[in-house]
């Protein structure tokens, strides 16, 4: 989703893949990533999980231990689960 902001493709008419290339080779990861995201607790229920990413409209969201990235969850994460 941070890439998909940088993209120019509705605001100019010539080649969109070519425009969104030359932007994504010219910056770094961390000059697109947002800074201080969103997370949820290893700990955290499904439910909790699923009450973050529809209020934020979220298709992914970091799992934390702490201060430590542990794990990332997705929509499709819990639609799997919930179909399982």
């Amino acid at each position: 989703t941070d890439l998909q902001r940088l993209s120019f493709a509705d605001a100019v008419n010539s080649d969109e893949k070519m425009i969104d290339y030359v932007i994504y080779d010219m910056l770094s990861l961390e000059e697109v990533m947002i800074k201080n995201p969103v997370t949820i607790g290893k700990d955290d229920t499904i439910r909790e999980a699923g009450l973050v990413l529809t209020k934020n409209k979220f298709h992914a969201l970091p799992v934390v231990d702490g201060e430590n990235i542990v794990g990332i969850v997705t929509t499709t994460d819990l639609l799997r689960y919930l179909i399982s």
